[in-house]
């Protein structure tokens, strides 16, 4: 199956950063920021269940007009939802500064620290 988060290239964008809620045992929380390839603009989405669903695996309209929010449109949301996610302040701001960056390399960001990959 294809998705946003396993393959988000399939659908011409790359992962700016990823948060994962790590206090969890069969469930995920996760809110990543993705770059659309074309022209560089920010989208974000949040999934969580249980661990029977793959994350984001309903994010598969390749339009990306319904499935990820605009950063620049609503970003005002997105910093409402990265402020009560529940994972460590640094990670918070971590991902709050690679949605801020300009167009470039891939970073994945985890508990352990972000990675250029």
């Amino acid at each position: 199956m294809d998705s946003i988060y396993y393959d988000p290239a399939h659908f011409g964008y790359e992962l700016v950063g990823m948060l994962d809620q790590d206090d969890l045992c069969y469930e995920f929380n996760m809110l990543g920021v993705w770059r659309r390839l074309s022209d560089g603009a920010l989208f974000w989405a949040q999934d969580s269940g249980c661990s029977c669903p793959s994350p984001f695996e309903d994010y598969t309209d390749p339009s990306g007009s319904t499935w990820l929010s605009p950063l620049d449109k609503t970003r005002g949301e997105f910093e409402a939802v990265l402020r009560d996610f529940p994972v460590s302040p640094p990670d918070k701001q971590r991902l709050r500064l690679l949605a801020q960056k300009p167009f470039g390399a891939t970073v994945l960001v985890t508990a352990a620290g972000a990675t250029r990959v």
